[in-house]
């Protein structure tokens, strides 16, 4: 049995490993800490064999934990967690202390290895970085060159030019088609939800359109579920509440990996905000109203109306009137009233059955309401 100690500053982090870990009989999580200081005192207390330690950390750094605990508990197994495979970070942890590192998100048996130095397949006392767990080191250099990419697009978006905007689609697409193959229950969903919500924008806020950004965040509004174990993001019954944190935790993981884009915020905004709730009990940021930025308020409203008209594990598909039966009794408190009334007209006027089916000019003439926020 190994007694294992999780220290790491963000709770969806330790629920994630836990989780992973939870069917594994021969793996103890004896203790939890969220910074530094407490992971020393801690691993003091309750000598755990290993030690998940998350390299950035307040009050106290993994650095100086690990050192600190190292220097009372010589025999304690130390795995560095850090989120990139930086030579110099994890040197300097192996410098401090730690017997081996692990990669933030890596699957399960990787994550077992590295805490098992008797399997022979960790690295036990090793005094340089070493060899990295080859497949998660990969998927994450290929997902750093797509975002490359996107970068380097997105940064001569000012002019406008088509070829642009159709260059940085295309990388954007791809991303998102990374994630959407991660999960079989859900194929197709990004190109019907994208479409259903770029109608809804030209009708109820048309001029949101001037700036494709606004399209881009409807395609990567998911793309944090590239972080979400698995096990949960296949899973064909109910989630339990630990799973629940790890699923709703995607918005956050997604908001996060477009943060290195300052041109990307528009973006950013739909896919923080888009499970947020018109009357503030939605997640993560539990906004409300108009506070919530209006592409994510749209863009929840179709989400919605194809979560419900798709077959999945674990739920029947509903009829679109059924669904939108649905939306219009959440309207005024789980979606945008306004976003609500504008979606019910294109579902009763078949436009969501084909691709632009009356056209965006024949939608145009008929009234509706323009929202604003």
């Amino acid at each position: 049995m190994i007694r294992l100690l999780l220290a790491d500053d963000s709770a969806t982090n330790r629920a994630a490993i836990a989780t992973v870990l939870a069917d594994d009989a021969e793996v103890d999580i004896v203790g939890e800490a969220e910074n530094g200081e407490e992971a020393v005192e801690i691993a003091l207390e309750l000598e755990p064999d290993a030690i998940l330690m998350d390299v950035e950390m307040p009050v106290l750094d993994g650095t100086e934990a690990t050192r600190q605990i190292r220097a009372a508990l010589p025999e304690v197994r130390i795995i560095a967690l850090t989120a990139h495979d930086e030579v110099e970070v994890i040197v300097a942890m192996i410098d401090a202390g730690a017997n081996a590192y692990c990669l933030k998100g890596a699957p399960l048996a990787d994550v077992r290895r590295a805490l098992d130095p008797a399997s022979g397949q960790g690295w036990v006392d090793q005094r340089v970085a070493g060899r990295v767990f080859e497949a998660v080191v990969q998927l994450y250099q290929q997902e750093r060159r797509v975002a490359g990419e996107l970068a380097e697009a997105i940064r001569e978006i000012g002019n406008q030019s088509t070829k642009v905007v159709q260059l940085t689609l295309g990388v954007v697409r791809s991303l998102a088609a990374a994630v959407e193959a991660r999960d079989e229950y859900t194929g197709g969903h990004i190109e019907r939800v994208s479409r259903y919500a770029l109608l809804l924008t030209e009708r109820a806020a048309p001029e949101l359109l001037a700036d494709p950004r606004v399209e881009f965040g409807y395609i990567l509004h998911d793309v944090g579920k590239i972080a979400v174990p698995d096990a949960v993001l296949r899973k064909s019954g109910p989630l339990t509440e630990e799973e629940w944190v790890l699923m709703r935790s995607h918005v956050d993981i997604g908001a996060h990996m477009l943060g290195a884009i300052p041109e990307f915020e528009p973006v950013r905004e739909i896919v923080r905000y888009h499970h947020e709730r018109w009357d503030g009990a939605g997640y993560q940021q539990g906004v409300a109203a108009e506070e919530i930025p209006l592409p994510a308020r749209l863009f929840a409203v179709c989400d919605a109306f194809d979560a419900m008209t798709t077959e999945r594990p674990y739920q029947a598909a509903r009829t679109p009137e059924a669904a939108l039966s649905v939306l219009e009794g959440g309207s005024g408190t789980q979606w945008d009233p306004g976003a609500v009334h504008e979606f019910a007209f294109l579902v009763e006027c078949g436009s969501l059955g084909e691709e632009r089916a009356l056209g965006l000019s024949a939608l145009a003439a008929v009234p509706r309401v323009v929202l604003r926020g």
